[in-house]
């Protein structure tokens, strides 16, 4: 066998060597290129704004958080069911679902069910159907506000069935469940509470107004705690003068609607400043207001010492502040005083076509032209630790719901 010295080998051979060497050196530079694009980068940690269709089928477009749905968002099913709200690592915490039989508005648990405080209403047809399958329209529930637990209606609560009658109370497993010890009936009277800044912190999914074995509420510190009625009506304050806003508005306006309460805003009017600025600064804070909510309220009351300060033109300027909001919300406003204030100031005919919420404590108006009577100010409801006025309005749930249809 012929020996090869290897130096004169590479010597004789070096381009080709070298060309080997090159060859070798591109291949590794190029696989090392593509290996690192072939890496997935590490998902953002900042939250991101997506319209996105998933495997599924469903579409999806909010917010993102590393490859996880994460604050307010929608998504739609490929069945067509709609979930709009927030989102907390891809699960749908709070908001809204809106399937083919009924739109449900609240707290959802980690499985997506219905869970904590809750608003839901069915459709009609899904309503007309248990009826052809054997229920009564009276039991049948049209709408429901209160507690669920996974999927069902579990705790204190109000629904609204089928018929149109109203009833108040605890569920249990989805179906409510009478005090047969009442002495009154939920729906003969209905209460509604006015609230603002000073009422602090509320627990909207307890409130409810303590009341006797009657149905009728306390006027101070409650005998019992054992019975209540539901809160139908809240009145919020928005305003005083032409530049208070009452820093609790928009927070409350928003809980009562969540609550499935019927919402007002009022504004506290002074002697201060022009009724025209009033209205304006009313109008510019009071937005939130839309069909099916309570009409706004003006609130014209003053003390002895202010009594000096009245002017000739006081009941002239409360039309003007009452023409202006008409005008710009499409909606009358009422009057919130006292009968000694009513009789002294608002006598002029043009105030007749308004509605009266008058405050005396204790005993019923002597005129009997008022909507809402204001029974208390110093009134007791559990979910709120403050004082709050308790307010009646002026017939039973039917003609409340009539009246909210006419606004």
């Amino acid at each position: 066998m012929k020996y090869i010295d290897i130096k004169d080998w590479i010597v004789s051979h070096r381009w080709g060597v070298a060309g080997c060497a090159v060859s070798f050196a591109c291949g590794l530079l190029c696989y090392m290129m593509l290996h690192h694009c072939a890496e997935p980068e590490p998902l953002s940690s900042e939250r991101v704004r997506v319209d996105t269709l998933f495997a599924d089928g469903s579409h999806y477009e909010g917010w993102m958080r590393r490859g996880e749905k994460d604050g307010d968002g929608t998504l739609v099913t490929p069945d067509s069911v709609v979930w709009e709200g927030r989102w907390l690592q891809d699960r749908f915490c709070e908001g809204v679902k809106t399937a083919k039989t009924y739109t449900y508005r609240g707290h959802f648990n980690e499985e997506g069910q219905f869970d904590g405080f809750g608003v839901i209403e069915y459709s009609q047809a899904f309503c007309d159907n248990m009826c052809r399958d054997g229920k009564e329209a009276k039991d049948v529930v049209r709408r429901y506000a209160g507690m669920w637990v996974k999927d069902m209606k579990e705790g204190q609560g109000k629904a609204v069935m089928h018929d149109g009658t109203f009833c108040y109370g605890r569920f249990a497993e989805g179906v409510f469940k009478p005090n047969k010890a009442l002495k009154f009936k939920y729906g003969e009277r209905v209460f509604g509470i006015d609230v603002s800044h000073h009422q602090g912190e509320i627990n909207w999914d307890k409130l409810a107004i303590y009341c006797d074995k009657d149905g009728v509420t306390y006027y101070s510190e409650p005998r019992s705690r054992t019975l209540t009625q539901p809160v139908m009506f809240a009145y919020v304050k928005a305003t005083q003068g032409n530049t208070f806003k009452d820093a609790r508005y928009e927070e409350y306006m928003r809980e009562a609607k969540n609550h499935d309460i019927a919402r007002g805003s009022y504004h506290f009017y002074t002697l201060k400043s022009s009724p025209e600025s009033q209205a304006e600064h009313f109008l510019n804070t009071a937005m939130l207001w839309q069909r099916g909510d309570m009409p706004p309220m003006l609130d014209v009351e003053f003390n002895d010492s202010e009594r000096g300060d009245i002017p000739p033109t006081y009941s002239e300027d409360i039309l003007t502040w009452l023409e202006m909001v008409e005008e710009s919300m499409g909606c009358r406003p009422i009057i919130y005083t006292r009968e000694n204030i009513k009789n002294v100031y608002m006598k002029d005919s043009r105030f007749a076509k308004y509605d009266f919420w008058i405050a005396r404590y204790q005993k019923r108006p002597v005129d009997e032209n008022w909507l809402i009577w204001q029974r208390s100010g110093s009134g007791f409801v559990r979910g709120c630790d403050a004082d709050v006025d308790i307010d009646e309005f002026k017939g039973d749930y039917e003609a409340f719901v009539r009246y909210l249809e006419r606004i």
